[in-house]
């Protein structure tokens, strides 16, 4: 009895890692300002759309003062201040794109930004946590958590179009909420011998892969290729870690004279796929799954946490491996393949809004994201095979 209890022990419990029983990985309640100290940092954010337009983000941003980011209270308001600083950071960075970027950010913005960063655990550049996963807000706060009544709460250009791109990565994160409490039911089936059980868990987890897919298919809706790729694209980009314009990464004004080396704001910085690669046992390349878990780090800690959680939980794949169940093994074997139709869908996604953009392109000013993906990869054939990988992880494939 000790032991079947220490195994369900094992199983973590979404709320020990501030993960929300109704919308996940995102933060519940984000904030749309902060104090009147702050006030500064709002001012640039709130109207970088403008500023950028107008190529003055940097004239903007050199006359800040330098604000103590301790005086910042609570995990909220450190959140927004990631989001306004990480976007600034990047409007700077890259104001006039390839043929420009600034080597230097200044101490205005970066001794703020790492701090605030330090204090969150994540990397001082825009990334998935921060711009996607608490950059959001119900326009009714009763109404339905639908696409139609959420708000982006900081953009920093083509305000509609990359509302709608930020918006549509939350119904992701959403339909993965809905669907976690299945997923950790499958690890108590297995702890429980339940095969009957575990298949149901296992075929509601379809559902919810379908239902993700069906939320990013959304984004043809209202999001243009030419749009997403000379505009919104380069502010989600990194430094150093193979960029072509900045090798050598960026230097944080009075935080340190070394460049820092960053990968951008990536999809594989969002814990859900990460969630369902641990579920199942999906093994990827060794290079591969390298990277993916490099982009660990560049999650909230408590969310890193869970998904290392996921990887030490009864393995849900080697229970079905040895039931001999053929009703069992087709459960699995088809959530598996799912889980790689949403990769190869993805990959669609890549295809259009990069990879066709960029040959249409009149826009060269970011000529160096045409082959990559902004976490810095050669993007196609890194996705295609961590969905091929997905595929072969089928127990029937073996």
């Amino acid at each position: 009895m000790g032991e079947f209890t220490d195994m369900y022990n094992i199983i973590p419990k979404p709320s020990d890692f501030h993960i929300s029983e109704e919308v996940g990985f995102l933060l519940p309640d984000a904030l749309e300002s902060l104090p009147e100290y702050f006030k500064p940092w709002g001012d640039i954010a709130d109207n970088l759309e403008c500023l950028t337009e107008m190529k003055t983000v940097r004239k903007h941003v050199e006359q800040l003062p330098l604000l103590d980011y301790t005086r910042l209270q609570g995990h909220r308001e450190y959140r927004l201040a990631h989001v306004q600083l990480a976007f600034t950071a990047a409007a700077y960075v890259w104001q006039d794109g390839d043929n420009d970027p600034a080597k230097v950010l200044p101490k205005c913005i970066s001794v703020p930004l790492c701090g605030v960063s330090k204090h969150l655990g994540l990397p001082p550049l825009v990334c998935h946590p921060s711009v996607m996963l608490a950059n959001w807000r119900k326009i009714n706060p009763q109404g339905n958590l639908d696409i139609e009544n959420l708000y982006c709460i900081c953009k920093v250009t083509a305000s509609q179009q990359i509302s709608w791109f930020l918006l549509t990565t939350c119904l992701v994160e959403l339909a993965f909420a809905r669907g976690l409490p299945d997923m950790l039911d499958a690890f108590k089936m297995v702890v429980e011998n339940n095969e009957e059980k575990l298949i149901t868990c296992l075929d509601n987890m379809v559902d919810t892969l379908n239902e993700m897919k069906r939320s990013v298919a959304r984004m043809h809706e209202k999001l243009e290729p030419p749009v997403f790729y000379n505009k919104i694209r380069p502010f989600l980009s990194g430094w150093g870690n193979g960029s072509k314009t900045l090798p050598d990464g960026l230097i944080y004004e009075g935080v340190s004279p070394i460049p820092q080396a960053y990968i951008g704001g990536s999809a594989a910085q969002s814990a859900v796929l990460h969630c369902y690669d641990a579920a199942l046992g999906i093994a990827h390349d060794k290079d591969k799954q390298s990277f993916l878990d490099d982009m660990l780090n560049y999650m909230l800690p408590p969310h890193r946490a869970f998904v290392q959680c996921l990887r030490q939980a009864p393995s849900i794949k080697h229970f079905v491996h040895s039931s001999n169940s053929e009703a069992l093994t087709s459960a699995y074997d088809n959530c598996v393949k799912v889980l790689a139709e949403f990769r190869s869908y993805h990959i669609n996604l890549v295809a259009r809004y990069i990879v066709c953009a960029a040959q249409e392109a009149r826009n060269r000013d970011h000529a160096s994201l045409s082959d990559t993906g902004t976490g810095g990869t050669a993007i196609m054939p890194f996705l295609k095979s961590i969905r091929d990988s997905t595929n072969f992880s089928q127990i029937n494939s073996n």
